[in-house]
């Protein structure tokens, strides 16, 4: 933080912030940015803070290059509603708000514009992760063949180990899940 207040001392002052992918780090700068009127860019911010309702106001130089999870909300619907899917079981991850809130926005989207019914909602806590057997027991009760997951890598090969025990795969099964970009 000292290095930030020497560099918005300095002149010329810098017009713009290069932010990083920590979102203490961004959110602490974005707030104090917007009083400097400096511009401060991330290049890799998902966390759904910065797409709320009040985010503009709390972070008006604030931006992000990459969209965050709420931004596919969207087109995730129109998939759905493409292939003419009424019916769907979802996973989401309860302990991580880059998760769970974007989802929450995405399971009433559905419900209320779209007219698709959300048979389940499975939680999912790395606390908890010894109980997704439970949960995906619970979507497949209910008959739910087109599962949307909204959680970490980390979690995903867990659950889609699970999944393909418990037969939740193949020609009657789609996974709507992020794109883990990653490359090994």
């Amino acid at each position: 933080m000292k290095a930030l207040f020497e560099l918005m001392n300095a002149h010329p002052r810098p017009f713009a912030l290069f932010g990083d992918a920590c979102t203490n780090v961004n959110e602490v700068v974005a707030m104090a940015s917007k009083y400097w009127h400096i511009l401060h860019l991330s290049y890799a911010e998902l966390h759904a803070k910065f797409a709320t309702a009040d985010a503009q106001e709390m972070y008006p130089t604030f931006f992000r290059m990459v969209p965050g999870y709420q931004n596919s909300n969207l087109a995730r619907c129109h998939l759905i509603f493409q292939f003419n899917w009424t019916r769907v079981g979802t996973l989401k991850q309860s302990d991580d708000p880059r998760f769970s809130l974007p989802h929450e926005s995405l399971t009433t989207r559905l419900e209320h514009g779209f007219g698709v019914q959300v048979v389940y909602t499975a939680g999912i806590t790395h606390d908890e992760i010894e109980n997704i057997g439970y949960e995906l027991a619970a979507l497949k009760k209910r008959d739910a063949r087109i599962l949307i997951g909204d959680f970490e890598e980390s979690l995903a090969v867990r659950i889609l180990c699970e999944a393909y025990q418990r037969g939740m795969y193949g020609e009657n099964y789609a996974w709507i899940l992020p794109g883990y970009h990653k490359s090994k």
